[in-house]
């Protein structure tokens, strides 16, 4: 059992960079969203 965590803790510290990047994005997206005039930022997030 606690080979099969350890697998499963390794999988996700490798996949929590590219999980960070998608946040900073949809931050970036949703900041430009809350300022803009525009629909579609609001149906892209």
């Amino acid at each position: 059992m606690k080979s099969v965590c350890r697998a499963i803790a390794g999988r996700i510290r490798s996949e929590l960079p590219e999980l960070a990047q998608v946040v900073e994005r949809a931050t970036r997206i949703w900041q430009r969203a809350v300022v803009s005039t525009d629909d579609y930022y609001v149906d892209y997030v």
